[in-house]
């Protein structure tokens, strides 16, 4: 293990300092666009944080660092922005998650084998708690993370010691006290925090348990199981989405292409038909879902939430939701795009021509081809 406690920027290679005299340490991070190869970052004011910076891509932003690739000669480099302008990635490191808990993963791989990555762990005050040694790697919860290569396997403390071998198999992250498991064969079940298996691995396809029920794959069908392991909905659904806010999204039809879904309570009671083409997760008691057309909003009951309706609208997140509306005026097709409050109002509006932006709180990307 290497022990280091400097500062984050001194620890990692700094690769550039970029102005950021607009920027302030209270200001939080909205939304990021991309016009003319400069990416735009923007506050919950919607105005700019830097000055457009010239980045060959952003993967989002987390717990006080945007996850950027920066070409430097004939390179693409990851690594980590801050708030007050710094960039720099950790040492040798070609590729960087988002942070999650205090901590990133990063990879490095090595000429020849970029097939082969090999993943480390860094933290958000620049420690290498590991440097890439595993070929498999789960983010950290509840303070541990599995990990696997060519001699060990297991689940790791943030320390980065071995604290539960496994011999085979794989393990997920820990949510809600359990975490999933498989075995060599293909087979799911769940452990709980002493890492006894609670749930036996008898199923096909294993999700985290979400609001105390866990969706699972049994004999080709999807289900919900609770924390005993026995189904409190049956597996019937073709495909299925994990509960939010207390309700879950259930998908029919022939293939991917022609599935439509329906709205359904904890219990397993459908509160809609099959009416939905897309749908996002429920948020602050909303979901934003499309009908053969538009967008729009749902209540917990599934009934529309306003009269409102846009060509895109996603989950509401601190009150705001990034939502697309298209115009045809003539000739000419006007397009507002930006984010919205609970009435639908745009409060935050986003250069028509942005035609690829990502919300900073979801750190989800909407590219737009018109």
């Amino acid at each position: 293990m290497i022990k280091l406690k400097k500062t984050l920027f001194f620890i990692f290679t700094l690769i550039f300092v970029i102005n950021a005299s607009l920027q302030s340490a209270d200001r939080k991070p909205m939304a990021a666009y991309l016009i003319d190869s400069l990416w735009h970052i923007v506050d919950y004011r919607g105005n700019l944080m830097f000055k457009p910076i010239q980045l060959a891509a952003i993967q989002g932003y987390s717990e006080g660092y945007f996850t950027v690739a920066k070409v430097i000669g004939k390179d693409t480099i990851w690594g980590f922005l801050s708030l007050d302008g710094r960039f720099g990635v950790p040492p040798n490191s070609k590729w960087v998650s988002l942070f999650r808990n205090g901590y990133a993963l990063y990879a490095n791989w090595y000429p020849g084998t970029k097939d082969l990555k090999y993943y480390g762990y860094v933290k958000t005050d620049g420690t290498i708690i590991c440097p890439p040694k595993y070929l498999e790697a789960t983010n950290f919860s509840d303070g541990v993370a599995f990990v696997m290569n060519f001699d060990e396997r297991g689940y790791i403390d943030t320390s980065c010691k071995l604290v539960r071998p496994f011999s085979q198999g794989f393990g997920e992250a820990f949510s809600e006290n359990f975490a999933v498991v498989q075995d060599s064969n293909g087979n799911f079940g769940f452990i709980n925090r002493n890492y006894l298996i609670k749930i036996k691995l008898n199923f096909e396809e294993a999700h985290s348990f979400s609001n105390g029920l866990a969706r699972v794959n049994k004999d080709g069908l999807f289900g919900f199981i609770d924390t005993t392991g026995e189904f409190v909905i049956p597996p019937v659904f073709y495909i299925a989405t994990d509960f939010k806010e207390t309700r879950a999204f259930v998908g029919e039809g022939e293939n991917l292409q022609s599935i439509r879904w329906a709205l359904i309570s904890p219990r397993g009671i459908k509160l809609t038909d099959h009416i939905f083409v897309e749908i996002n997760d429920f948020s602050e008691g909303v979901a934003a879902v499309r009908s053969e057309t538009k967008w729009y909003y749902i209540n917990l009951m599934g009934e529309k939430f306003n009269n409102l309706e846009f060509d895109y609208c996603s989950s509401f997140v601190d009150g705001y939701a990034f939502a697309k509306i298209k115009e045809k005026k003539k000739k000419t097709t006007k397009i507002t795009q930006g984010f919205i409050d609970i009435t639908g109002k745009f409060v935050i509006k986003l250069p028509e021509k942005a035609k690829k932006i990502i919300d900073l709180r979801t750190n989800k990307l909407f590219e737009f081809s018109e």
